[in-house]
């Protein structure tokens, strides 16, 4: 399998773009990002993510479009990120239906998708409750 592996680390934005269009999976392997945007961007791409089961990866992730890593110590993390891994060497059918999630779940981070979240909030918010002023009904 370390054949078919390319650890990329921090490369050039045009690089990275080009990387997530020829791979089959995005592996997130640091413990201290909160959220990274380039998850967001892989998802878009239709590439499975692994990552931390922490902060914002743990709710931009769903199940159905890649696989969260606990944490809860590093050899818990090493262990968990192997197996993944592994599943999804020999899984490509797992693999690719994780791959139409990744696309599906990116959905979610594209501007109509914030604006109509944001104006359902407004909504709620600003909708006439029926009580007046002081609580009763009345002005």
């Amino acid at each position: 399998m370390e054949a078919c592996c390319r650890w990329r680390g921090q490369v050039p934005r045009e690089e990275m773009i080009a990387a997530l269009d020829e791979g089959h999976l995005f592996v997130i392997t640091s413990l201290k990002d909160l959220t990274s945007t380039v998850l967001v961007e892989a998802l878009s791409r239709g590439l499975p993510v692994l990552c931390p089961d922490h902060c914002g990866f743990a709710d931009a992730l769903t199940p159905a479009s890649g696989i969260r890593l606990p944490i809860t110590s590093p050899p818990t993390f090493i262990a968990a990120l192997r197996d993944a891994l592994l599943l999804l060497h020999d899984d490509e059918a797992r693999r690719r239906c994780l791959s139409v999630g990744a696309r599906r779940r990116a959905r979610a981070f594209r501007v109509e998708a914030k604006v109509l979240a944001l104006q359902a909030i407004y909504a709620r918010v600003l909708a006439p409750t029926g009580m007046g002023l002081d609580g009763t009904g009345r002005r």
